[in-house]
């Protein structure tokens, strides 16, 4: 089996557990072509059912993993989102963008709960 997403222990950069989201359950030799442009990256919500993918579209996707349709869609980076990461609890999820901010979206609602900005260049990872 394939993992659908990496995750990456804030201390060290070591692999953790993201838990069991698997390409093989999930997505049998299956495309989703719902962004309009290159997506950069996914990361599976930790309490499991969903995931987000983040898109140059300048969009977050929030999809349903065991029917593989979008949930809901995140606006409001003005550039490409060039990650995002769920919080331990996946309740929350930040998104990183060459827009110089970084977003915390609330994960039921789907509206940005904090926007972090005055960053003197792009935003290009984050860790929760």
């Amino acid at each position: 089996m394939e993992v659908l997403t990496t995750c990456t222990d804030p201390n060290y950069g070591k692999p953790r557990d993201c838990g069991d989201l698997m390409i093989d359950e999930v997505f049998p030799k299956q495309s989703i072509m719902e962004h309009e442009n290159s997506v950069y990256a996914l990361d599976a919500n930790p309490r499991g059912g969903t995931f987000a993918s983040a898109s140059h579209d300048t969009t977050i996707m929030l999809w349903d993993a065991a029917r593989i349709k979008r949930v809901s869609t995140l606006t409001g980076h003005a550039k490409g989102v060039w990650s995002v990461a769920h919080s331990p609890d996946g309740s929350q999820l930040v998104s990183a963008s060459p827009d110089t901010t970084a977003r915390i979206w609330d994960t039921k609602s789907g509206k940005a709960a904090a926007i972090l900005r005055d960053h003197d260049f792009y935003v290009s990872t984050h860790i929760f």
